[in-house]
């Protein structure tokens, strides 16, 4: 079953996690602009599957022929020139950027937000998990299982980010 998310809010980012999209490119591009002309964003990163840079890109540049975008294309995603390429995005004024959703990962985290992210999260279960157990819930539940799996798996990942060896220093998205 395919989930769809469309967002164009200036407190959202357009988030996909396979998720099919199916809201207009130009509908997209066009809230990112007004936002932008607005000064509600500074920055708009766009986050594409990788088989649809070229022609997002491509599509971007039709609607706003004259806009300023930047395309993080697999030379500038290198580990060599990740650091540069986040230098370029931090320094200039861009109307839209466009990265692959791999190349968007490769773009690394501040330790001490992931940490407070994935601690937020599982905040979030645990008052789930007392929310179930008050209106009375099986600890055999599903529902507890599921929310003791997550509380166990997000706490592995901090523990597993915190023994993690640091190899690309290039800059975070917060420095983005």
């Amino acid at each position: 079953l395919a989930q769809c998310i469309a967002v164009a809010h200036p407190s959202h980012l357009y988030v996909t996690d396979d998720h099919i999209v199916t809201h207009n490119t130009f509908t997209m591009i066009a809230a990112a602009m007004e936002e932008q002309r607005l000064g509600l964003i500074k920055r708009p990163l766009f986050v594409v599957p990788n088989h649809m840079l070229e022609q997002f890109s491509r599509e971007f540049l039709q609607a706003y022929p004259n806009a300023s975008v930047l395309v993080a294309d697999k030379e500038s995603m290198s580990r060599a020139k990740r650091a540069e390429f986040a230098g370029r995005v931090a320094a200039e004024k861009w109307n839209g950027i466009v990265i692959t959703h791999d190349a968007f990962g490769r773009i690394g985290m501040s330790e001490a937000y992931a940490k407070e992210f994935l601690e937020a999260e599982i905040d979030e279960y645990k008052s789930a998990l007392e929310e179930a157990e008050l209106e009375g819930a099986d600890k055999r539940s599903p529902t507890v299982k599921q929310l003791e799996a997550s509380i166990r798996r997000l706490t592995a990942r901090i523990e597993a980010r915190q023994n993690m060896e640091r190899k690309d220093v290039a800059a975070t998205f917060e420095e983005l």
